[in-house]
Parts: structure tokens; sequence; C-alpha cells
């Protein structure tokens, strides 16, 4: 098979690039520009950085200030040129996916063992009496207790060792195949926020990409709103905030055109306020809801360490990143399988938009 052939195979598919990561830390260069992403992808595969820059039509001084920039962000060895992030390519994927697989059934009954402390944890959360649980169990069970808040821990009680330092502060960094054009790569459900003053904003899920809050432009504001809008669209995003907040209160009531511009968003449904709104001190309620699979699944991973130090080896891992960013990647894989498999049991109720929305005021 031809070097071209090789390079149409790997590239059928486009890459994003993912990071986990506190606040603004993350690369300090834009990683789409020069197709940073996709020059991650070649090293990783080995291919050749001739084919790699006719491939991606690039000169060679593109091509070489593109790797400087990959080395100086600390992506990339300077001497040996492989990744020192994590690249997941579709056939990586499902090997991920793959060792998943033999602890879910293990995670499914633990997450059904602990769902009556959760849901009484839950009971005493204000911010959430106007929800069922059944509208809710996405956000609790999958955000909270396997993601957002659970993955310190996992760093924490199980790696203990720091997120790598790069150039753009500490992060985790990882290339990823888009196989499916509807959902993120390989369907992992995700976080993503955005401060407006004293709130913040987060959607949750594998189809962020779609339109929402957060991806929303200004154009979309004034075509949904039906209004036009003065301001940046950050200005505009924290008065329509303040307005939802202040209805929610029962402090005003809304425009019929901002329901429906709410409910296109994905927050509210059938005029009803679909978005959950916590008050300083929920977080550590919330907390406490992925406390209580916490030791099960430090458990749970020790037991399997062995296996996972393996998979990191056989699947040549080792050669490019520690094991800690292998696990913490390979974990966004058990999680999203995990969330899927209790959502075929019934347990959680997934979003049909595929992302959910959550408000947290400080101060």
């Amino acid at each position: 098979m031809s070097r071209r052939e090789d390079f149409s195979d790997v590239y059928r598919h486009a890459f994003e690039g993912k990071r986990i990561a506190d606040g603004e830390n993350g690369p300090a260069v834009s990683m789409e520009e020069g197709r940073l992403n996709e020059i991650l992808v070649a090293l990783h595969k080995r291919l050749s950085l001739d084919g790699t820059r006719k491939h991606f039509s690039l000169s060679r001084p593109e091509l070489d200030g593109a790797l400087d920039s990959l080395v100086r962000e600390g992506l990339v060895q300077e001497e040996t040129l492989r990744p020192l992030c994590m690249v997941i390519t579709r056939d990586e994927g499902k090997a991920l996916f793959t060792l998943s697989d033999e602890l879910l059934e293990e995670g499914a009954e633990l997450v059904e063992e602990k769902l009556k402390d959760i849901r009484t944890i839950a009971d005493g959360i204000e911010s959430l009496h106007p929800f069922a649980f059944s509208d809710i169990s996405f956000f609790l069970l999958s955000t909270v207790a396997l993601d957002v808040l659970q993955l310190d821990a996992m760093e924490r009680r199980f790696l203990n060792s720091p997120r790598p330092k790069r150039k753009g502060g500490r992060y985790y960094y990882s290339v990823q195949e888009k196989t499916d054009p509807d959902k993120e790569a390989f369907g992992i459900y995700g976080n993503q926020f955005e401060r407006f003053e004293d709130m913040v904003l987060s959607v949750y899920g594998n189809r962020r990409n779609a339109l929402h809050f957060l991806s929303a432009g200004i154009g979309d504001l004034r075509r949904l709103f039906s209004a036009h809008f003065d301001g940046t669209l950050h200005e505009v995003k924290t008065r329509l905030l303040k307005r939802y907040m202040e209805a929610v209160q029962e402090t005003l009531t809304l425009e019929a055109s901002e329901v429906r511009g709410f409910e296109a968003l994905g927050l509210m449904e059938n005029g009803r306020f679909s978005m959950p709104l916590f008050k300083p001190g929920d977080e550590a309620r919330l907390a406490r809801i992925a406390g209580t699979l916490e030791d099960g699944l430090l458990a749970l991973f020790e037991r399997a360490r062995p296996q996972l130090e393996m998979h990191y080896r056989r699947m040549g891992y080792d050669e490019e990143v520690s094991f800690a960013s292998f696990f913490i990647w390979w974990y966004h894989f058990f999680y999203t399988a995990l969330t899927d498999t209790l959502a075929e049991r019934g347990v959680i109720d997934i979003p049909k938009s595929g992302v959910f929305s959550y408000l947290l005021k400080r101060g």
C-alpha cells in the first residue's frame, strides 16, 4: 500500500483536540491553525514528515514552525518527535472501549448499590426540588458522580500525580478521531463552562457542537429570541441569564419570545424551567454525591491496575505518554460506557439533545 493510501485512511475522519484542565490552562498555541492536531496524529502513526507536509500542502518552513510550536508547548518530544499527549485513532478507541467493557458490570452494580444514598443527598439540595429524579439523573449520575466531581479524586488518590506541566499551564491533552458527525469523538461525554459575572453556566454531554446557550452566536440569539441585541455576545448572554434567573425566582414574567428562545437553547421545556440554578454551598453537597462512589471506583481500578498497565504498554502508549495520561483518558471511555449502560438499564435518562445545562451562582 502506498504512503498516499496510508494518509487517506489515517485521515478518513476529522480529529478533535480535547483537554482536561482547570480554568484557562490549555495550549498556548492554536491547535487548529497549522494543522497541529493532524501533525500529532502523523507523529503518533510514525508517518513520514515529508509525506505529512505534502498531504496537507504545507511548505517546509510551515511544517518546521508547527513542529517547533508543538515542542515549545510540551506536546512533542524534541529529540524523537513523538507525541507527549494521547492520540486516539478509531481502532485505539475501540480497544479502550473493550477494556472498559470488562469493568462495566462492577461499575454499574456500584452505582445501583449507591443509588438510594445519591437520591437522599439530592433530596437535600433545595435547588433540585423542582425536578423529578429522571430529569436530572444524567446530571447527577454522569456529570457529578462519574465525571466532573470524580476526576479530582481519581487524580489525587489513584494516580497521585499532578497534571503535565506545559507552556500553557498544567493540563492533559488528547487528539481523538471523530467517527460520528453528530457526536463528539467516540461519543465521550464532557463538560464545558463559561463565566458570566457571578454566574457560571456549564453544558455537559456529547453533542456540544450542536446549538445550546454557550455555542449560540449573536445571530442565533437574535433569531431565536426575535430581538435585536446591542452589545457584545458575552454582554447579551449575561443579560439573558439575569432575565432567566429573575423569572425562576418569580420576580418577572418572561415574554413569549423569550420562552421560545430559552426552549430552543434547552433551558426550558414546554414552558417549564429545565436548568438547575445552584447556590453557593450546593457544590459541597454535590461533591458528597461523587463521594458515594469514590472508594468503590478506586477499589475497582486498583484491582484492575495490572490489566490497565498491561494495555498501556501493549498499545504502545508507554513510548509517548505517562500511565497517568493513559488512565485519565481511558477513564473517559469508561464512564461514557458506564453512563450508556446505566441508560440501557433504565437508571439514567439521557436528554434527547445529548446535553444538559446547569448554572452555579457564586457569591
